[in-house]
């Protein structure tokens, strides 16, 4: 696992939790500084989003690995 998935998966349960505005305020200031980061995070977020993904049955890092597979 490198840097940025490992920091994408210990701000998972923070970003998800936020209000939809104010995570995309934090996303984009993410994004700006740490591009790899904000990319991996926005593909946690996706699969959480996903109600078909199953992602509950999967762990966080076992789903970025997943897509990135």
């Amino acid at each position: 696992m490198n840097a940025a998935t490992a920091r994408a998966l210990s701000l998972f349960d923070e970003f998800v939790e936020l209000p939809a505005p104010q995570r995309e305020h934090r996303l984009a200031a993410l994004a700006a500084a740490e591009p790899d980061t904000h990319a991996a995070l926005l593909l946690l977020l996706a699969a959480d989003a996903d109600d078909t993904a199953g992602v509950l049955e999967r762990s966080p890092a076992r789903v970025l690995a997943d897509l990135h597979e």
